[in-house]
């Protein structure tokens, strides 16, 4: 095993006028390696089950349930259709299914819907087939169980049906997780020296109330190895390698990119966005201009072919509209006479940048702190990168937000446990971190956490080039030559005790001849 001796860290403890102090530290890459943004999963299923049935149980208590029980199911990758496994499956009039995901996803709603379900022993049975929506629902559960990819998990240890069917509620309760992973676990496994959480990612129920969505899917923009492997939903900012292996930030959207697929190409800077036309680019920023709050669905129109797109994936085809918007995806909405559909096999679709810019790695995250050695941070750089956490309809559940949804409209008021990537006036790959914990959780001899403005300006004072804030609080994490670097945030309900998180992507470091 090689060790990095030039890879090194700082730690200091800053105090603040009123009495309360950060712990920050610093990072500074090794001269001779190089960044990459990598997708995790663990391979224990069971221990991804456990920890977020786990995390589950704990959001249940924190909204009232006394005695909640969650159900826990292990998704798989967006590529994969229904058709690989299941011979005959059903349709909505207007929509094919091409995600294995959402087709599991509508058959276990169906089924909590109606309580048709039954709990002995800790395992999911299905009570009665009445009908062929029922058959469906039993062959997809029975399914989950052969490959031991579904848990029922509870609060209390005895509760009877009843108690079950009442508190279980079908969005909040039934969840299906993807692909993540403990930054420590990866780290270890691959022998990466550093390691850190790098995307934003679906955590709140309201960020998976589409079919098609899974707890920890990443979303906006990732280059790895020069290759775009999500493209930028939001218009926010990326923090991008370029081929001579400089740094650089820039603000990326959907309309920089042309997008193929089945041989068709598109110039999505051509597409409308968020309104209706020949051809639209809808995203769950779509009403928040207009009605202040986010849209869950596409408008109803006629004459349209609609693809729902995660990722690299078309997960979904559909007509007249209404399509779900997944808040890790978009829908392309084109007239039907500008899109041929010439099978339904070939679902990739892929990205390059229209200006015909490549980039080694990226990611991106948002807000921009520092660009070209300039404070860019200001009041109004949340809404400009289409940050929007107002609540609306709280009592029916429906929160019109766009992810991250639990994120304060602040940039100089709420503390918590944050990282950022930049790099140095000497071109050096960098990262700042603060510790915290979870609001309410921490102990007098914790971190307190910094603002968004806080960590704009110490990167300011440190000389930073570029600096780019990633996801924080309780995922907040940097893995440093096998061993956690910070003390992390999350503290579930338990001040004191502290909890690893587990996450879709990490930024790792490799060697420059690897």
């Amino acid at each position: 095993m090689k060790i990095a001796r030039d890879l090194e860290y700082k730690r200091e403890k800053i105090e603040r006028d009123d009495g309360s102090f950060f712990n920050l530290l610093e990072v500074k890459s090794a001269a001779s390696s190089r960044v990459e943004f990598e997708r995790v999963n663990s391979d224990n299923i069971e221990k991804k089950l456990f920890d977020t049935g786990y995390l589950r149980l704990l959001k249940a208590k924190e909204r009232g349930i006394s005695k909640p029980s969650v159900i826990v199911w292990a998704g798989y990758q967006h590529s994969r259709s229904p058709l690989e496994v299941f011979e005959n499956i059903s349709s909505d009039e207007n929509e094919l299914y091409l995600s294995l995901n959402a087709y599991l996803n509508k058959n276990l709603r169906y089924l909590i819907k109606n309580n048709n379900y039954m709990i002995k022993d800790q395992e999911i049975f299905i009570k009665k087939v009445k009908n062929k929506k029922d058959r469906e629902a039993e062959e997809v559960l029975n399914f989950l169980k052969e490959e031991k990819r579904i848990k029922f998990f509870q609060f209390a240890e005895k509760m009877t049906l009843e108690e079950i069917h009442n508190n279980i509620n079908v969005i909040h309760d039934l969840t299906a997780v993807g692909e993540i992973d403990y930054p420590s676990d990866y780290c270890r496994k691959n022998k990466y020296q550093l390691g850190f959480n790098a995307s934003f990612f679906l955590l709140e129920f309201t960020d998976w109330e589409s079919r098609y969505s899974l707890l920890g899917d990443p979303y906006n923009l990732q280059i790895s190895d020069g290759e775009i492997i999500r493209p930028p939903i939001y218009r926010r900012s990326a923090l991008l390698e370029s081929e001579d292996g400089s740094w650089v930030i820039k603000k990326l959207f959907l309309l920089d990119l042309l997008l193929t697929f089945q041989g068709q190409l598109f110039d999505l800077s051509k597409f409308k966005v968020n309104q209706p036309g020949e051809k639209t680019i809808y995203t769950r920023y779509y009403g928040v201009e207009e009605e202040g709050f986010s849209q869950s669905r596409t408008p109803k129109v006629d004459n349209k072919i609609e693809l729902i797109i995660i990722d690299r994936s078309v997960v979904g085809i559909r007509k007249t509209g209404e399509s779900e918007i997944p808040q890790n995806g978009f829908v392309l909405s084109i007239s039907e006479p500008l899109l041929e559909i010439k099978n339904l096999t070939d679902l990739e679709v892929d990205y390059q940048f229209k200006n015909g810019a490549k980039y080694l790695s990226g990611i991106q995250n948002g807000p921009a702190l520092v660009e070209a050695g300039e404070l860019v941070l200001d009041n109004n750089t949340l809404k400009n990168e289409e940050f929007f956490g107002e609540y609306l309809k709280k009592s029916e559940l429906k929160f019109g937000k766009v992810v991250p949804t639990d994120y304060a409209q602040d940039i100089d008021q709420t503390r918590a446990a944050r990282i950022a990537a930049g790099v140095d006036k000497d071109g050096r790959f960098s990262l700042l971190a603060v510790e915290s914990a979870n609001s309410g959780m921490g102990l007098e001899d914790d971190s307190s956490g910094a603002t968004l403005k806080e960590m704009a300006e110490l990167a300011l004072e440190r000389n930073y080039k570029y600096a780019l804030n990633l996801d924080g609080g309780g995922s907040t994490n940097i893995q440093y030559h096998y061993g956690s670097l910070l003390k992390t945030a999350d503290r579930r309900g338990l001040p004191g005790v502290v909890y690893e998180r587990m996450v879709p992507v990490l930024g790792v470091l490799k060697n420059k001849n690897d």
